[in-house]
């Protein structure tokens, strides 16, 4: 689970380096809809499903995923504590965000 995606790149990178499925999601739909076209341009759609969504409001049945992560999207969220609700015990989700 790629949590607040962009336009996909973590996605595309995460799905070739660790051939694996990524879901990712993001609040923008312009980055969500770029991303998709990204992935369809690389031939990773089968791989890589890209859409709508909220870190704090995750809308997966329990226990989907079995990692998440987050690239520069933690700085923009008040709550940190409700994140990851819904994902596995044991998820890693490292957050990379610059100092205030």
């Amino acid at each position: 689970m790629d949590i607040g995606c962009g336009i996909g790149g973590a996605s595309r990178y995460a799905a070739l380096t660790y051939n694996c499925r990524v879901s990712g999601i993001d609040l923008t739909e312009e980055f969500v809809e770029t991303g998709r076209e990204l992935c369809r341009w690389t031939g990773l759609s089968d791989r890589i499903t890209l859409s709508r969504g909220s870190a704090l409001a995750l809308d997966f049945a329990a226990e989907t995923f079995d990692k998440a992560y987050m690239l520069h999207v933690g700085m923009n969220i008040s709550d940190k504590a409700a994140l990851g609700s819904g994902l596995p015990m044991g998820s890693m989700i490292p957050v990379t965000s610059p100092r205030a």
